[in-house]
């Protein structure tokens, strides 16, 4: 069966070192899709708490191109924002759209066929994280500029995500920026939306 990486954050990530109940899935929006894409794919969650995009990319080898996968999914970025406004480093100068280039080149030219790009998000509580939404604007917009460029689908979630507060901000994030099951549930239900003619 052909190999689907998704790769990211500890959003992505979901636990996935320490429940092994689930299989190396995590407890997240991958383990709800790996059900979902069951009959096509194997799912391999490869997301790892704390990583910024260097980090990904420092390890794509390891943790992605040596799979042989048909398709990726990425959704990384929150942290390189974190890093922006808790050191004064901007993305620009972490080189993100650089490096964020760097790693679609190297996904298409190791020939996969198939490669989906999300946007990072926080949510409005605490509030000090509406500190951080220009620079996650940023990110989005670098991402969907490089998604046009290389003609892949993506899919943006920061205004998603404010308008799932509707349902209550503890209902979807315990801490402003990781998700509660309901929060992966949204966020697997927007990805097959979003990419389910593309694979």
């Amino acid at each position: 069966m052909k190999n689907f990486v998704f790769l990211g954050d500890s959003i992505t990530d979901a636990g996935r070192l320490w429940l092994p109940e689930y299989n190396g899935l995590g407890n997240g929006y991958v383990k709800i899709l790996s059900e979902k894409l069951s009959d096509k794919f194997s799912v391999i969650n490869k997301g790892h708490g704390s990583f910024t995009l260097p980090f990904l990319l420092r390890n794509l080898t390891t943790d992605c191109l040596s799979l042989s996968p048909a398709a990726v999914s990425i959704l990384i970025g929150i942290n390189d924002v974190g890093v922006a406004k808790n050191t004064g480093k901007s993305l620009r100068a972490q080189e993100f759209a650089s490096n964020y280039d760097t790693l679609i080149r190297r996904l298409l030219e190791a020939s996969i066929p198939s490669v989906f790009l999300m946007s990072p998000f926080l949510f409005s509580r605490p509030q000090e994280y509406l500190n951080w939404l220009p620079e996650l604007r940023e990110a989005e917009h670098t991402i969907e500029t490089l998604a046009r460029q290389y003609q892949l689908p993506f899919l943006p979630l920061q205004d998603r995500m404010q308008e799932a507060e509707k349902y209550g901000t503890d209902a979807l994030t315990p801490d402003g920026i990781h998700l509660t099951a309901f929060g992966h549930e949204l966020l697997a239900k927007w990805w097959l939306e979003a990419f389910a003619d593309f694979y």
